[in-house]
């Protein structure tokens, strides 16, 4: 059991690098490395003694957490500049739309 949990902290450390590069594909690669580590260690988890487990399991709910808290914070930070792009987005369409609509205008009231 020793030997999965260390596995699983090593992806959990791998997962924190791919957050902090903002590798999503290593990200999710991980992830799906996690979900089958999962099952084996659902099925220790019946033979394993948890006492001696704590302090291991421990880390893993604070390195766990710590990716989470890392993930929202990208996350916030990508919701923030693509509502920045947005933005931009429709102020480049206001000024597109005055000179189009204006020099059309334009040209209609000569024709």
């Amino acid at each position: 059991m020793k030997e999965l949990l260390k596995e699983w902290q090593l992806l959990t450390a791998a997962e924190r690098v791919a957050i902090e590069a903002s590798d999503w594909e290593s990200f999710e690669t991980g992830q799906e490395q996690k979900r089958r580590l999962q099952e084996h260690i659902d099925g220790a988890l019946e033979k394993a003694e948890l006492g001696s487990l704590q302090e291991e399991w421990q880390q893993l709910i604070l390195a766990e957490q710590a990716n989470a808290d890392l993930l929202g914070q990208r996350m916030e930070a990508t919701r923030s500049e693509l509502n920045e792009v947005n933005r931009s987005s429709m102020k480049l369409g206001r000024i597109r739309d005055a000179y189009t609509s204006g020099s059309q205008s334009y040209w209609n009231s000569y024709s």
